[in-house]
């Protein structure tokens, strides 16, 4: 999702980006040693703050749709992929806002339970947007669904190359395997109806190359 504005103040961000920085003084001998935590920069604050959206963005959308479509037409295949991913982003939420706290950054998701409240004025008009768009019809809804995947791996991929923090990077490329999955998921459903995906955002070629690979187990071994 293009990121032409800041959720919240920068002027807020940096502030509080600052402060989170712990200095733990120790004796040894007499010498005081000093701890230091890493600094973020404002554009990991940032970057921080918008994914903590972002994420929210997907599952809101997704729950939005699964419920949408289950009152119509009860438990087609677009409603189950969609509570399996929107749980998926719940978790992504989840990761995010824990690294919120462990810098000391305000948390722009007010309510969790408020699906479709979003600090971001650009994350709001287009969670009304891809949800008007993912009603037309069951397919319409699986291709909203490639496309917020395709849009989170190109944000997450600008994520990683940005940061300079290991958990950070660390953290952005567990969104990514997870993101990368959830676009299998789609994609796979997409091609059973119309016969292919095609890519929507991300080039063709690295979309194919996804698609066309093994499920990730994210993390784990």
């Amino acid at each position: 999702m293009k990121k032409s504005i800041l959720p919240l103040t920068m002027s807020l961000i940096i502030g509080l980006a600052a402060a989170a920085p712990s200095l733990a003084a120790g004796g040894n001998g007499g010498q005081n040693q000093r701890i230091q935590t890493p600094t973020l920069t404002a554009e990991d604050s940032y970057e921080l703050t918008y994914m903590r959206e972002e994420e929210k963005l997907a599952r809101d959308v997704y729950l939005g749709l699964s419920d949408y479509w289950y009152a119509r037409s009860g438990n087609l295949p677009v409603v189950t992929v969609m509570q399996n991913i929107a749980q998926a982003e719940q978790r992504h939420m989840d990761q995010v806002e824990a690294k919120l706290e462990q810098y000391g950054l305000p948390d722009p998701v007010l309510d969790e339970n408020q699906l479709g409240g979003f600090v971001n004025p650009e994350l709001a008009a287009l969670y009304n947007e891809l949800l008007t768009r993912g009603q037309k019809s069951p397919l319409d809804a699986l291709l909203v669904g490639g496309l917020i995947e395709e849009v989170d791996i190109q944000d997450l991929q600008e994520a990683i190359q940005k940061t300079q923090l290991t958990d950070l990077d660390r953290m952005y490329e567990s969104l990514l395997c997870g993101s990368r999955n959830h676009l299998r998921a789609f994609a796979s459903q997409v091609a059973s109806t119309q016969g292919s995906y095609v890519a929507q955002v991300l080039p063709q070629a690295e979309v194919n190359a996804i698609t066309q690979s093994p499920h990730e187990r994210c993390g784990r071994r």
